[in-house]
C-alpha cells in the first residue's frame, strides 16, 4: 500500500479543523478511551457468553501495551494515536474471536480506517497490524489453539487468507479515500482561511492608505493656507498700520484745544471708520484662520466677497484687473470663513491662469427659481481643455507641476458640497474659465427677503444695523411696543442692576466698565477665572455677566457655569476669537449672546439690557409655571 503524500501545512492562521485535531491528538483522555472500552465489552462478554477468562488476559495484554506506548512515545499525539490503535484493535479482536470473521473483521476494518484517517500520516502502520491480527486469528484457530463458537470458513485456512487479504485492502483503500478526501477538505479550508486573511491584510492596506491620502489632504491644504496666510499678512499689517496712524493722529488732534467743534467731529469720524475697517480686516483674518471654525454666522455673499475683492488687490498682480458685480443676495447656509477661503481658492487659480494680467470678475446673483445663490469666479486666462476638466475636482491633479498641490477645486467642491451646494465649472483653452458655485439659501426667500431680514446673524450684528420695520403706536400710549416696554422696564426697574465683567485686558476691561457705568450700572471686574470665582464666593448675586472668551486660566465656561447655579441665564460672550469647543457649541445654541470685539458702546450696553431682560421674562415664565 502506497504512502499518501503530507497534508498542506497549514496557514499561520490554524483552521477550526487543524485546532480541533491537534487538541484532539494532545489529550491524555484517549488513553482511557482505548482502554474502558475493552474492559466494559469483556465483562459484558464474561458475563453473557461465560467464556473462559482469556479474554481478561486479553484486555491486560492491550493495557500493558497502551501503558508501554505511553512511556516510549516521544510525544502527546504519537502517544494518542498509539493508544487509540491499541484501543481500536483490542475491540476488534474480542469481536473476531467471539462472533467470527463476519462481525468483527467488520468492526476491526472500521476501527482501523478511523484510526488511519485521524491519527496517522502514513496507512500502512496500521494495516499492516490489522493483517497480523486478522491473520493471527485464523492460524491460531486453525492449528487449535483457539476455541470459538463458529466455524472455520468452508476452505480452511485458504478462505481465512482471502478473508485476510479482502480486510486489507478494503480497509487501506478506504483510509487512502478517506485521507484523500480529508487532505482536500483541510486544504480548502486553508485556502480559506489564507483568502479570509488576505482580504484582511487588503482591507487593513487600503485603510491605511486612506488615512495616509487623507493626512497628505490635510498637510497639503495646510500647506496651501499657510501660502495664501503668509500672503495676506503684509496687507494686513499695512491695513493696520493706516488705521493706527488715522487713530492716533486723531488722539493727538483731540488733545489739541485750537481744535473746532466741526473739525472735532471730522476727526472722529476719520477714527471711527478707521477702526471700522481694522476690525473688517481682522474679522476676515479670523475667518480665513478659522478653518470652518466658526460661530455660526451665515456668508453675507456680497458683503464677504466685496471684503475679499479689497484684500484681492495685494494678493493679486498689478497686471490682473479686478471687477465685481455683485447683488444684494439672501444669505446662504456656508459661513462666511468658508465662502471666503473657497472664493480665495479660486482667485488664486485664476491668477495663476492669466500669468501675463487679465481680468478676475466676482459675480453674485439670486437664483430665484433654482432657490439658491450663485457665486461666479471668472478670469479671462488660459481656461482648461476637456481632458483637464474631466479631472479638475480630482485631489492632487494639477497642471502647475511644481507650483500647486492639486487641492484647490478638490478643496472647494469639498466645502460646498459640506453645505449642499454644487459647483460648476465652464471653461474653453483660451478663452477663460467661469466657476459658479452655487449655494443653498439660509431659508426661503420671502417677497423682500434680503440678508438684513436673517433671524441667525450675530447680536452684534442686528444690534449694528436697525433692519426692523418700524414698530406701530400703542393706542394707549402713542409709542411704539418697543418703546413701551422700555418705559416700562425703566420705571419698574426696584435697583441698579450688577454686572460682573469678566475681561483679562486692562483697558478693555476699564473702556467696559465706563461704558457700563455710565449706562446706569453697578460693574464688579474680574481679570481671570480665578478671581470671577471670588467674586462668586463673596456675593454671587448679579444681574448680568459679560465675560471674554479667551482668559489667562482658559475658557470662562467654569465661571460661567457657577454664575448659572444662581438661576440667572444674562449671559454675553463679548471676544474676537473663539476656540474652545464647548463654549462654540453653546454660542451656536444660542445659549449665551455673543458680541464680537471691537463693539461699540451702545451695541453692548443693548446686548446686555436685553439678556436681562431675557432672563428676567424667562424666570417670570417659571413661576408662573409652578404658581
Amino acid at each position: 500500500m502506497g504512502d499518501l503524500p503530507p497534508l498542506p501545512p497549514p496557514p499561520a492562521s490554524e483552521t477550526l479543523l487543524d485546532r480541533q485535531r491537534v487538541r484532539a491528538l494532545r489529550a491524555s483522555s484517549y488513553f482511557w478511551l482505548a482502554i474502558v472500552p475493552v474492559l466494559i465489552v469483556l465483562l459484558v462478554f464474561e458475563r453473557i457468553g461465560g467464556r473462559p477468562p482469556w479474554p481478561l488476559a486479553l484486555a491486560l495484554v492491550a493495557a500493558i501495551g497502551v501503558a508501554l506506548a505511553q512511556r516510549r512515545a516521544e510525544s502527546a499525539p504519537k502517544r494518542a494515536a498509539l493508544a487509540t490503535l491499541v484501543g481500536v484493535g483490542a475491540i476488534g479482536l474480542v469481536a473476531l474471536v467471539q462472533y467470527g470473521p463476519v462481525l468483527g473483521a467488520g468492526m476491526l476494518w472500521l476501527g482501523w480506517v478511523l484510526a488511519a484517517v485521524f491519527f496517522f500520516e502514513h496507512v500502512l502502520l496500521p494495516t499492516a497490524a490489522m493483517v497480523v491480527l486478522v491473520l493471527a486469528v485464523g492460524l491460531a484457530k486453525h492449528a487449535g489453539y483457539l476455541t470459538t463458537s463458529w466455524p472455520m470458513p468452508p476452505g480452511g485456512l485458504s478462505s481465512w487468507i482471502r478473508i485476510t487479504f479482502t480486510t486489507a485492502v478494503m480497509g487501506g483503500s478506504s483510509a487512502l479515500a478517506f485521507r484523500h478526501l480529508m487532505a482536500a477538505v483541510a486544504a480548502a479550508l486553508s485556502r480559506e482561511a489564507q483568502a479570509r486573511a488576505d482580504e484582511a491584510a487588503a482591507r487593513a492596506r487600503e485603510a491605511e492608505l486612506e488615512s495616509e491620502r487623507h493626512r497628505a489632504l490635510r498637510a497639503a491644504a495646510a500647506r496651501q493656507h499657510l501660502e495664501a496666510l503668509g500672503r495676506l499678512a503684509g496687507g494686513v499689517a499695512h491695513d493696520f498700520n493706516n488705521a493706527l496712524t488715522v487713530v492716533r493722529v486723531g488722539i493727538e488732534s483731540l488733545r489739541d484745544d485750537r481744535l473746532e467743534g466741526d473739525e472735532r467731529a471730522e476727526v472722529l469720524d476719520d477714527m471711527h471708520r478707521a477702526t471700522t475697517g481694522a476690525q473688517s480686516t481682522a474679522q476676515q483674518m479670523l475667518s480665513f484662520v478659522r478653518q470652518g471654525t466658526v460661530l455660526g454666522e451665515p456668508a453675507q455673499v456680497h458683503a464677504s466677497l466685496r471684503a475679499l475683492s479689497r484684500s484681492l488687490t495685494r494678493l493679486l498682480p498689478e497686471t490682473i484687473h479686478i471687477e465685481t458685480e455683485l447683488e444684494e443676495v439672501p444669505a446662504v447656509t456656508i459661513s462666511s470663513g468658508d465662502l471666503e477661503q473657497a472664493v480665495l481658492n479660486l482667485c488664486i487659480n485664476a491668477r495663476d491662469a492669466m500669468p501675463d494680467g487679465g481680468t478676475l470678475t466676482l459675480r453674485c446673483r439670486h437664483e430665484k427659481i433654482a432657490g439658491v445663490v450663485s457665486v461666479d469666479v471668472v478670469d479671462s486666462g488660459a481656461g482648461m481643455d476637456r481632458a483637464t476638466l474631466m479631472r479638475a475636482f480630482e485631489p492632487f491633479y494639477t497642471t502647475k507641476e511644481a507650483q500647486g498641490t492639486g487641492l484647490g477645486l478638490s478643496m472647494v467642491h469639498g466645502v460646498v458640497a459640506r453645505v449642499g451646494g454644487n459647483v460648476r465649472i465652464d471653461s474653453e483653452p483660451d478663452r477663460g474659465t467661469t466657476v459658479t458655485l452655487l449655494l443653498p439659501l439660509l431659508r426661503p426667500a420671502g417677497e423682500d427677503a434680503t440678508p438684513t431680514a436673517l433671524t441667525a446673524a450675530a447680536p452684534s450684528a442686528v444690534a449694528a444695523l436697525d433692519v426692523s420695520p418700524p414698530a406701530e403706536p400703542s393706542s394707549a400710549t402713542g409709542a411704539s411696543p418697543a418703546q413701551a416696554a422700555a418705559l416700562a422696564s425703566s420705571s419698574s426697574e426696584p435697583r441698579t442692576h450688577r454686572v460682573l465683567l469678566l475681561e483679562d485686558d486692562a483697558l478693555v476691561r476699564r473702556s467696559f466698565s465706563r461704558v457700563l457705568r455710565r449706562g446706569g450700572y453697578e460693574v464688579v471686574e474680574a481679570e481671570s477665572v480665578a478671581e470671577a470665582m471670588k467674586c462668586f464666593e463673596r456675593d454671587a448675586d448679579f444681574d448680568a455677566m459679560i465675560a471674554d472668551a479667551v482668559l489667562p486660566d482658559g475658557s470662562p465656561g467654569a465661571a460661567i457655569e457657577r454664575y448659572r447655579e444662581s438661576g440667572h441665564e444674562a449671559i454675553v460672550v463679548c471676544s474676537g476669537y473663539v476656540g474652545d469647543d464647548e463654549l462654540i457649541t453653546a454660542l451656536r445654541a444660542e445659549q449665551y449672546a455673543f458680541l464680537a470685539k471691537p463693539v461699540a458702546p451702545q451695541t453692548l450696553l443693548d446686548a446686555v439690557k436685553q439678556a436681562i431682560d431675557d432672563d428676567a421674562g424667562t424666570r417670570g415664565a417659571h413661576a408662573e409655571v409652578h404658581a
